[in-house]
């Protein structure tokens, strides 16, 4: 007669679980423990309940491979030691203040409009905001699921010694994770037609997703309290696709580079919402397709290569801080943008008022020629000069706006109070007429928000 296995079931301390994604990564592994039989983890808890046969399983295996993600499994209470140091926050805050610095010296060169992104950006622009989160930990998942899905389909395709029909899963997956992006972008920017999305519309729909996006930054960077609240994503469905044992179906690798577009990561996200905003099918597929080809480069090293971006824990902890301090910049970069389209108060246009705030409105008012107010502008590539007017209530005035090669944002104008909807600039002069309005302070942006400045009536 068989020895009858005995079933158990204990709790594993989790460190470095954080989010649902987190929670996969770690069952993933603990499932492949042969006297494992069920593996639930949640990450509110930092635990992982297992149930097992015969004896515990030995963590010291799944502990070297989980460090390469940041985890650590132990059956004791786990001395938070791990956490990351002041060390570790100041060499990865280093790294952003250093990226922010190249960032604004690339702003100065107009350059940086190019990586920031929107849906009036350039497709190149997509392509390489696709580069930027390859490398952030996007990553993690689809390149943890790369490597996992490798040794099934390494089996699966070892008879055969042509070195194509070997490739045809990794192939099968990346091409058609590319292709599904292009087409689900498409679908959002048909989503957003149907929707009739206004401008202010979509500045408040961005408003509420980048507040998400702060969320899952501050996550990632390992702000306590933050850690337990999670965003909506069905989690049962996001396992599907990560589930290990649908590899070996031969469509399955097209099928599940298709549905890596719904997993859970800040920079999809933003292309998410950019492709939204475009209301459009055409350029929705081709910004969700170019950033899903950005994505390739890295993703494709991981795969093939059997690396991670975590290589160690040191790293992987300093990395983490960095990408989510990216990640909340962008945020802030996108929330402070919408809040100049909605003409309500916002960094950046503070930051005008505190140049202009030592000069006396008098001394700052526009001229006046044949009782009309002229505002003479000068609208380039990068900015708007000068950005701060001050003007008298009442008077008819004209804004001279001399087009010296604005282009995507700035080539479009609006100003809540002053005019309705947009103004496209054109070439050479411009010339926008109104009534100063009452007495307030008024904004007035590009369509995106990115460059903006303010008119004072008084």
């Amino acid at each position: 007669m068989s020895k009858t296995k005995k079933v158990q079931q204990c709790n594993i301390n989790a460190h470095g679980m954080h989010c649902p994604s987190c929670e996969i990564l770690i069952e993933k592994k603990l499932n492949a423990i042969d006297n494992i039989r069920w593996a639930k983890s949640n990450h509110k808890t930092g635990q992982v309940c297992i149930t097992f046969h015969d004896d515990k399983p030995n963590l010291d295996k799944i502990n070297q491979e989980l460090t390469m993600f940041g985890y650590k499994l132990s059956y004791d209470e786990i001395v938070d030691n791990s956490d990351p140091t002041t060390r570790d926050y100041m060499i990865a805050l280093g790294t952003v203040a250093v990226f922010i610095f190249l960032f604004l010296l690339l702003e100065k060169a107009g350059i940086a409009s190019r990586v920031i992104v929107d849906a009036k950006s350039s497709i190149p622009a997509f392509f390489l905001f696709g580069v930027v989160a390859g490398t952030s930990s996007c990553a993690a998942l689809v390149g943890g699921m790369l490597l996992s899905a490798g040794k099934t389909w390494n089996k699966q395709y070892s008879a055969s010694t042509d070195m194509l029909s070997r490739a045809y899963p990794y192939v099968a997956f990346n091409v058609t994770r590319a292709v599904s992006y292009a087409i689900f972008g498409g679908i959002l920017g048909i989503v957003g037609a149907s929707l009739g999305l206004s401008l202010y519309k979509t500045a408040f729909l961005l408003i509420i997703i980048s507040s998400a996006m702060i969320l899952l930054g501050l996550q990632m960077i390992g702000i306590k309290g933050i850690q337990s609240v999670a965003l909506p994503i069905p989690k049962s469905f996001t396992r599907f696709i990560t589930r290990e044992n649908s590899f070996a179906n031969k469509f399955m690798p097209a099928v599940l580079g298709g549905l890596t577009f719904f997993l859970p990561c800040g920079f999809t996200l933003i292309a998410q919402s950019a492709a939204l905003a475009s209301s459009s099918f055409t350029q929705g597929a081709l910004i969700m397709g170019a950033f899903a080809l950005g994505t390739l480069p890295v993703l494709s090293v991981i795969s093939y290569t059997s690396l991670s971006l975590g290589s160690s824990v040191k790293f992987g902890k300093r990395f983490s801080i960095a990408a989510g301090a990216l990640v909340v910049i962008f945020a802030l970069y996108t929330i402070n943008s919408q809040l100049n389209v909605l003409g309500a108060p916002s960094i950046s246009s503070l930051a005008t008022q505190l140049r202009a705030q030592d000069i006396k409105p008098d001394a700052r008012l526009v001229p006046i020629q044949n009782g009309v107010q002229i505002m003479s502008m000068e609208a380039g590539p990068i900015s708007y000069s000068p950005s701060s007017f001050v003007i008298k209530s009442g008077l008819k005035t004209k804004w001279m706006i001399n087009d010296t090669g604005t282009s995507g944002c700035t080539s479009t104008l609006i100003s809540n109070g002053i005019f309705n909807g947009l103004y496209q600039l054109k070439r050479g002069a411009n010339i926008i007429e109104f009534t100063a309005p009452t007495p307030g302070r008024y904004a007035f942006s590009c369509s995106m928000g990115m460059v903006s400045g303010t008119i004072d009536v008084i």
